[in-house]
């Protein structure tokens, strides 16, 4: 990996690192995990991927359970 992707790569981390300090959003979550992840190679990538995936179904999850309940109250 040449230096100049290792700065790219560093400097992801750290958005996503402030990110996620200052408003504490999931996508801070994950830039940060991803700029970690770049320094592992595709492994990395792949359990970023994974992760992901796991995240957005359970947020897709509980967004479709508060849909539901509101449905059965009104």
């Amino acid at each position: 990996m040449s230096l100049g992707q290792r700065v790219i790569l560093y400097l992801l981390f750290l958005l996503g690192t402030v990110l996620f300090l200052i408003s504490g959003v999931r996508a801070g979550d994950l830039f940060s995990v991803a700029g970690a992840a770049c320094f592992m190679g595709a492994e990395g990538w792949a359990v970023v991927y994974l992760e992901w995936i796991r995240e957005r179904d359970k947020f897709d999850t509980v967004h479709r359970r508060s849909e539901d309940q509101r449905a059965e109250r009104g």
